[in-house]
Formats: structure tokens, sequence, C-alpha cells
């Protein structure tokens, strides 16, 4: 009985991988389908194809194949992301307990409609080719920072460490060094710091911006270039990754230029001057969902009054945990989606 059942086991393993190549197969003539759509389209279409290729790990090829070194070059030499290099002011924000009964917008009633006592509540968006959840975090204070079981030599799946802290909430944050290409999620492209200790030591490259993205036990969001040890010690930064690019800063956008990181699935997060904090997850790769720019994501923002506001790592590493349970569609080769990654943000 034991062998017959180790059979099965092996067998549905088997199946499973199966469809797992048959679906990879799929995408990837779907995506040559794109490439001659790329190939034979206008100029703008292809540079925003190959600013999307190009800001991905695994998916250059597909640029390389189409186009030769000088048409890429083209493509990605006036593609720049200009930050404000201004303090942030943290007394501009004040978190509030109050719980409106009238709204002007309807972007503003989803933000604050809510039943006395909700932690939190998630709520569907959708734009031009996109797909997403903004979830709406409303006692900033109970953000905080998880690692994977073990943290610094492999990453878990991001339910997988939010069921480690039974969080309510989670999302991915920072990105990982992928040394070897093995993609096992352990190490952070940056510094991390969890409840006040500097946990992890990096140095994420500047090259897309950002810096450290923070949260201090007043639940106030710091964005800040200074070095992980003086966010701590100056700014009184408690958990916190390091990434970017900074979108808001006081309120002022970063400029970027048209088509910089292309369209990607993207996790990004903002706090609104009432204290309240507002996670994204935007979907991508997909048929429903081809993904978000930079540019998108910033009108987003703003569309839900953010005044500060960061990127966090997107492509296969967007999700969003919700009770223990994938709430969005991440597009990563594996069964669920996932991919394995050293850090979530959480809420409890």
């Amino acid at each position: 009985m034991k062998k017959k059942t180790r059979f099965k086991k092996k067998a549905k393993m088997a199946k499973r991988w199966i469809v797992a190549a048959v679906i990879t197969t799929l995408l990837n003539i779907a995506m040559v389908v794109c490439l001659v759509l790329a190939y034979w389209s206008g100029s703008s279409f292809r540079d925003l194809f190959i600013a999307t290729a190009y800001s991905t790990g695994t998916h250059q090829y597909y640029a390389n194949f189409l186009y030769n070194e000088q048409q890429i070059f083209e493509a990605l030499k006036g593609m720049a992301i200009e930050e404000h290099d201004e303090p942030i002011d943290l007394d501009d924000i004040v978190v509030t307990e109050v719980i409106p009964t009238t709204f002007s917008s309807e972007s503003e009633r989803e933000v604050l409609e809510r039943n006395p006592g909700d932690v939190y509540k998630v709520v569907t968006l959708s734009g031009s080719g996109w797909k997403g959840y903004m979830t709406v975090i409303y006692d900033p204070t109970r953000i905080s920072v998880g690692t994977a079981k073990n943290f610094k030599k492999e990453g878990q799946t991001p339910s997988a460490i939010a069921k480690r802290y039974n969080a309510l909430v989670a999302i991915n944050s920072t990105g990982f060094r992928d040394w070897g290409g093995v993609g096992n999620g352990g190490h952070p492209s940056g510094s991390v710091v969890v409840d006040g200790k500097i946990v992890y030591k990096g140095h994420r490259s500047s090259k897309w911006g950002g810096g450290i993205v923070g949260f201090t036990e007043e639940g106030k969001l710091v964005l800040t270039k200074k070095t992980m040890k003086k966010a701590v010690e100056e700014l009184g930064v408690y958990n916190a990754v390091e990434f970017g690019p900074f979108l808001l800063v006081n309120g002022q956008p970063t400029k970027v230029s048209k088509g910089v990181g292309g369209v990607q699935p993207r996790t990004f997060l903002g706090q609104r001057a009432d204290g309240i904090v507002l996670f994204f997850v935007i979907d991508g790769r997909q048929g429903r969902s081809a993904g978000i720019t930079f540019s998108a994501m910033i009108n987003l923002l703003k569309k839900y009054q953010v005044v500060n506001a960061a990127n966090m790592d997107g492509g296969a590493s967007s999700t969003l945990v919700i009770k223990g349970k994938v709430r969005n569609n991440p597009c990563a080769y594996s069964g669920d989606g996932q991919r394995a990654i050293p850090v979530i943000w959480m809420v409890k």
C-alpha cells in the first residue's frame, strides 16, 4: 500500500511538472507573437517593448532576438528617473482615527469608507491594460517586516512567510541577489531592518534610484538616501528595506521619461497625509493584465492622495497575500505563480 501511495504521489507530481511545462511553452509562444507585433509596429511601441524586456532579469533575449544593438541603445538612451532630493517632512503626516461619513469623490470613498475597528480592506482596481489590488491599511503602526525562515540562505514564497507570522496582509518588498542564477531568494538586494535592528547589511545599486523605505514606531513612512544605520539612529526607522525608486516625496512626483521601466507587474506602497498606508499590487505578463508603467503608478498614487511612496520589487515577485491566501495572480513559473523571496511587508 505504501509503494502504491508513493507511486501515485510521484505520478501527480509528474503531471504537475508537465502542466507547468506546457503553460511555460504557451507563454513563450504568446511572447513570440508579441515580438512579431513589436517588430512590425511603430518606434514608440518598439521602445516600450525594449524597455519592458530590459527591465527584467530573464526576458532580455526577446528584445535581442528582434533588434540590433543600435536599436536597443536608441530605445534606452533617453530613459531616466529623476527623483526629488529634498528630505522627507514627517510633520506633514498626522495619523488620525476619524471615520468620515461623507466623501468628495469615489476614490476618497474607496479609501475612507470602513467600519469601526477595521484594520484593512482590499479594493479591486483596473486601468488601461492592467488589473490589480489596493490594500488600505488604517493603522500604520501594525506594518512590519517579515523574513523567510532561512533568511540569508534561501527564500520562501510570500504566503509561506506570511504564515510564519500569522499575518493578515502581506506583500513582497525588496529584491534579491541571484548569484549563480539559482533564484533561491535568500539574499536581499539591500539592507533590512526588523524591529529596530539591522538584520542584513547590503548595498543596493542606485541605478534606478530609491534608498531606505521604512516605517517608524509611530507608523510614519520614511524615504531617505541616508545609510540604514543613520536612518535607524537619526530618523527612528523601525522596520525597513532598501529599494526604489521613490515615486512621491512630500507630494512631489518623481520625473520619469516616457517608457522607462516598460510595462511590468508592480508592487508599490505609499502613505497619505492622514497616515493611511496603501499597498498596491498590479498583475502583469498575462492576458487579463499586461502590467503598469511608472508614470501610471504615480498617477494612481496621486489619485488616492498619497504624499510619500516608493516602488518595491516587481515582475514575478509581485504578490498579495490576504489571511494566508494569494489574492492576485503572480506570474512566476511555479505551480501557484509565487516566487521565493527573502522579505515581505506585512500587517499583523
